[in-house]
């Protein structure tokens, strides 16, 4: 963060031309092995702890019955926030998500990919179903569409548990947003779903911990046709234009900051880098392809017109 740091201050002063400025980073995803690609969009995050609390200490479970449970509760109101159809159920939150545009619709379905081969490569066991929106393919699921994680969850560990009612359980839910979307709204959405007419008059509380800009560019122009040109004379193959259903929550401030300049988001990981998980890896051949990818990038856009 250090270097990004320096960047920022240097970028300040420096006279900036946006057709010709562009920023570089390597911290995205090949479609395949082998098969390069090029991000020009990200979704963004909006973080939400929530608690429910019933009971001013654990009590005897020899109680329980009529005494309600915490955990069941706030299980029981993670659910809801899910429709039957795979949509998410918070009202309002879907009022601005931005309709993709044709030319990026044409893009996610010009690219080949297998349900068989998604689960394989996302690692889902034998049997699991996928989820989510079945009217919108994987990919627009993925990348254009909201969605909702439960990153923690907190009551009681097995080691010292006891035969108890716990008072209070945890939670924090991550959710993704996309084009159009303001993600502290999104926050505050979700908080009055949470908080509106508590189940059996449970104390909630609900905290939006933060958030993070969602990024989408219009791939075009000079500085992606380097970028085009760069990854095929590294890798061999033409290269795809992909979306992604992650964050990188730098890259819609350097955007503001360089005034709309192109951001060219290209990396080294794969469906198979198992990225934010155990035996996170890369490809060694995709990474000294990505190399001569990057001199001949580099080379590429020294060479583009000044205007």
């Amino acid at each position: 963060m250090a270097a990004v740091g320096s960047y920022l201050r240097a970028a300040k002063t420096l006279p900036l031309n946006v057709k010709s400025a562009r920023g570089t980073w390597a911290a995205s995803c090949n479609y395949d092995v082998g098969r390069p690609a090029l991000t020009y969009q990200l979704r963004g995050i909006c973080q939400v702890d929530v608690e429910v609390q019933g009971l001013h200490q654990p009590l005897h479970s020899g109680n329980s019955g009529p005494v309600p449970d915490p955990v069941q509760i706030l299980c029981a109101m993670i659910a809801d926030l899910r429709k039957p159809n795979g949509a998410l159920n918070v009202p309002g939150l879907y009022a601005k998500v931005a309709r993709p545009s044709a030319k990026q619709l044409a893009r996610i379905r010009k690219l080949p990919l297998s349900e068989a081969k998604f689960k394989k490569d996302s690692g889902m066991l034998p049997g699991v179903r996928l989820w989510g929106e079945s009217q919108f393919s994987l990919l627009e699921r993925m990348w254009t569409r909201p969605a909702l994680t439960v990153i923690a969850l907190e009551a009681r560990p097995f080691l010292g548990s006891s035969n108890q009612i716990i008072e209070a359980a945890r939670a924090r839910l991550s959710l993704r947003t996309v084009p159009g979307m303001d993600a502290r709204e999104a926050g505050r959405l979700i908080v009055k779903k949470l908080t509106t007419k508590p189940p059996y008059g449970v104390k909630v509380t609900v905290n939006v911990k933060g958030t993070t800009p969602w990024w989408t560019t219009d791939p075009e122009g000079p500085a992606f046709e380097a970028a085009r040109g760069a990854l095929k004379a590294g890798f061999g193959k033409e290269t795809a234009m992909v979306g992604s259903g992650g964050t990188i929550g730098f890259v819609q401030p350097f955007a503001d900051l360089l005034k709309g300049a192109p951001c060219i988001l290209m990396g080294v990981a794969d469906p198979n880098t198992q990225a934010h998980s155990e035996n996170e890896s890369l490809h060694l051949g995709d990474w000294v392809k990505a190399m001569r990818s990057t001199i001949h990038l580099y080379d590429a856009l020294a060479r583009l017109p000044r205007r």
